[in-house]
């Protein structure tokens, strides 16, 4: 192999590395490796797919055949329902995405050429991923002031959060749903919890935050929701699924 050669071959492994498309994995929008959350990391494709998967249950809880009349509000928002909604043009009124990863939100707001989604990136103390953050309030600004959502989402949020900030984030969320809008968010659901919480995995804080389902449910009454329905997909954590009170 010549030096033209080498040199040649090193700068297309270098482009494939740093396009957003060139790890796509035939996903309509590729997203970098390092911007890719859990199994996505790995397999970005059946991420996306199990990404559609969720939007169809979401669609069937809210009562709607498909998101093109919802207005959408994601918290902890990561790439895939981007993904989804953007790169395989399936149907949303609007999508804003929020998220504490400040590399990852400028990406989609730098890529994403639609002028139905925007983004935000907060900077709020957890435990976990933002230890220098400021606390988390129901007053942070997440960039869509005066805005009403018919859908609130936060997947793998709450199961990050301790009970303060569980609460705060009730509080928050309740301030942008529409009145007939939904809020539906994961977390570990644990009755063999003693007291209101537990931090499951020693050493670990806040990887899986276990809760009580009275607990939840206590919770939310105080933040003005009233619990619809909780339930459990195969090998998922349990959905709740709110609407204002």
């Amino acid at each position: 192999m010549t030096v033209h050669t080498r040199i040649r071959s090193l700068v297309a492994r270098l482009r494939r590395a740093i396009a957003p498309e060139s790890a796509n994995d035939g996903v309509e929008f590729g997203v970098p490796q390092q911007f890719r959350r859990g199994a996505g990391r790995q397999n970005q494709r059946a991420s996306v797919d199990s990404a559609v998967d969720m939007i169809g249950t979401i669609a069937k809880e809210i009562g709607v055949p498909d998101l093109a009349d919802t207005r959408v509000l994601d918290i902890g928002c990561g790439v895939k329902f981007t993904q989804v909604l953007y790169g395989r043009n399936i149907p949303a009124k609007r999508y804003h995405g929020v998220d504490l990863d400040r590399r990852m939100i400028k990406f989609l707001a730098s890529n994403v050429r639609d002028k139905r989604f925007s983004y935000r990136h907060i900077s709020v103390y957890n435990e976990m991923y933002c230890r220098k953050g400021a606390p988390l309030t129901p007053n942070v600004d997440i960039g869509a002031a005066g805005q009403e959502f018919d859908l609130i989402s936060l997947f793998s949020v709450f199961t990050h959060l301790a009970p303060r900030d569980f609460q705060a984030m009730l509080a928050l969320t309740r301030k942008y749903v529409a009145r007939d809008g939904h809020l539906i968010f994961t977390s570990f659901i644990d009755e063999t919890v003693e007291g209101e919480f537990m931090d499951f995995v020693p050493g670990r804080p806040l990887l899986r935050a276990h809760y009580r389902e009275e607990v939840i449910r206590k919770y939310a009454t105080a933040a003005n929701w009233s619990v619809n329905r909780i339930f459990r997909p195969p090998k998922q954590q349990h959905w709740v699924v709110c609407r204002p009170a």
